[in-house]
């Protein structure tokens, strides 16, 4: 086993940072995604790379949903410099650009796209250098929908 790939396994999902440099997220089947399970998520991700630069891809299980808090959490993070979803179905490549959509609306932190092979995502993301310097003490950017202090204070 390479020493240089770290595996985080939780309810939510699998988290895989590879030698590329790239976060693998495997959605777990049938899980709703709201913003409590979205801030895990991104203690996940932050345990992985704290870089500020982190580049993602969201592997959709299937049944998986997201509450719009949890996409505006996500959306908000200043964690990563892009994310990819990579769609299994047609269905899932239509919600994913809603996501896309919403994210250019918000004004997102990062860029955000939508793949249907895991290939593509993966060139894509490998075209971003890892340059910021990391914010280690904001890892859910300026979001409304978080409520001051409830969820934020424990994850920094």
């Amino acid at each position: 086993m390479n020493k240089n790939v770290r595996t985080i396994v939780d309810t939510c999902g699998r988290f895989t940072l590879r030698e590329n440099g790239i976060i693998y997220f495997h959605r777990a089947d049938n899980v709703v995604m709201d913003a409590p399970t979205a801030l895990k998520c991104l203690e996940h991700f932050r345990e992985l790379d704290n870089s500020g630069n982190a580049r993602l891809i969201i592997i959709q299980g299937h049944g998986v949903e997201y509450t719009f808090d949890a996409k505006m959490t996500l959306l908000n993070s200043k964690l990563f410099k892009a994310v990819a979803l990579v769609a299994n179905s047609d269905t899932q490549y239509l919600v994913g650009t809603l996501f896309q959509d919403l994210a250019k609306a918000f004004r997102a932190k990062h860029q955000l796209r939508v793949f249907h092979h895991m290939e593509d995502a993966e060139k894509w993301l490998l075209s971003f250098e890892q340059t910021a310097v990391p914010d280690p003490n904001n890892i859910v950017g300026n979001n409304p929908f978080i409520p001051s202090g409830k969820f934020h204070e424990s994850y920094v």
